[in-house]
Parts: C-alpha cells; structure tokens; sequence
C-alpha cells in the first residue's frame, strides 16, 4: 500500500508541474498536444509578442503595411524639410522687414509727441499708425524731401503684416496638420489602419500641392489683387532707398 500511496503522490506531483509548464525532466503524460498548458504554436506567437512590444510593431510585421507606412512616413519627412525651410524663410523676412520699418521711421520727420509722419506722392501727410494730418496740421511741418516717403513706409509695413500672416499660417500647417498626423503614424497602441494611411498620405500630398508659400496668401489674397503691394519674397531693400518711391505700391489707403 505504501509503495501505491507513493506512486499516486509521484504522479500527483508530475501532473501539477505539466498544469503549471514547469519542467520537471519528464516526458509529458497527463497533458499532450492542444490540452498542454502552451502548444509549440502558441509558445512561438507568445515569443513573437514578446519580441515586439507594441501593436505598431506587431502591425509592420505585415510587409504590406510596412510598405505603405514607410511611404506616408517619408512623405511627412518631406512636407516637414519643406516647411521648415519655409519656416526658416519668413522668420528672416520678417526680420529684415522689422528693421527696415525702424530704419525708415527713424528717418522720418517727428511730431511733437514723437510719431513718425510721412509725405505722399499726392502731398498729403500721414502718421506712422495710418491717420491723415490735416492741412493745417500737414502746413506746420517741414518735411525735407530726401526723407521716406509714405509710399516707401506703406509698402514696407504690409510686406511685415504679410510675412507675419505667412508666418502664422506656417505655423498652423505645423501644429494643426503635420504634428498630430506625426503622432497618429507613431501611435504605439493605436497605429493607423491601412485605410487610414491612405488618407493620411492623401492630406500630406494636398498640403504639398499647395505649397508654402502661395497657399499662405489665404486672406490677403482679395486685397492684394485690388490693390497690388508688395510681398516679402519680392520686396528688395532697394526699391525702399530713401528719397524715392520705387516700385512698391501702397495698400490700404
């Protein structure tokens, strides 16, 4: 009885280790094939889950997908580097338009209170800020005639409100288009399905289409073809010099 009492607590015994996969250097009795605890198939998918930690690894596995990934992902580095550059662009325009306001209204004639006037072509005098002097008012001035000329001041502050609204929209493409697309591609957990890379590449390819700097004319557009100024991408230092109106047309009169 004893020798029985042992076998059955051996057996006993082994059938715990095979339940919990536990080795115990015996070949398997109690439990075999899709009654074990993990099959080969299911210990070889287990090790492949744990060799990619996330659902985006999991799904690139698939050479389908990775390819059109790959293909949104490289245009998003592409439509980035392009936006970018154009983002490097206006900052420097705007940086030169600023200093060429200060410079023109530093050389023009002061009122009392200090704010810089400037004479039109038509005779007519304005202040720095778009109000008309009136007659008298304009009288009492001496303005020489090798200062800017209001046509030269107009013109080079709508080219700093241009590339500021160049500027802003830049930066709208960046924050309300480019970086959420960015973090919908690289979703760990939540990757975008094949379907959805499709529209995402198609939205990249529409922002492109656009261009950077045409598309951002969006809301000036109207005013600059009725009366045509200039822009930061064509306004030259030398068409402002002083004493001279140049080519530069003023806008918002």
């Amino acid at each position: 009885m004893d020798d029985y009492l042992q076998r059955q607590k051996g057996e006993f015994d082994d059938l715990q280790a095979e339940l919990s996969g536990a080795p115990n250097g015996k070949v398997a009795r109690f439990l075999t094939g899709d009654a074990s605890p993990k099959s080969k198939e299911e210990e070889k998918a287990e090790r492949a889950r744990q060799a990619f930690q996330t659902q985006l690894d999991l799904m690139l596995m698939d050479p389908a997908y990775c390819a059109a990934w790959d293909r949104t992902n490289t245009l998003l580095s592409d439509t980035q580097d392009k936006l970018d550059a154009a983002l490097l662009k206006v900052t420097a325009n705007i940086e030169r338009l600023s200093e060429l306001v200060e410079g023109l209204e530093d050389k023009a004639t002061k009122l009392p209170d200090g704010t810089a006037v400037f004479k039109a072509a038509d005779g007519s005098v304005w202040t720095e800020d778009g109000r008309k002097l009136s007659d008298a008012e304009a009288a009492s001035l001496n303005i020489p005639e090798n200062t800017p000329s209001w046509e030269q001041y107009k013109g080079a502050q709508d080219a700093l409100e241009s590339a500021r609204a160049r500027r802003d929209r830049l930066i709208g493409i960046q924050t309300e288009i480019v970086d959420p697309l960015r973090r919908e591609l690289n979703d760990p957990d939540h990757p975008p399905s094949k379907e959805r890379l499709e529209e995402i590449k198609k939205t990249l390819e529409q922002v492109n289409e656009r261009g950077f700097e045409t598309s951002l004319k969006d809301g000036f557009e109207t005013a600059s073809e009725a009366t045509p100024c200039a822009q930061p991408d064509d306004l030259e230092l030398e068409t402002l010099d002083f004493g001279k109106a140049g080519p530069v047309v003023p806008c918002g009169q």
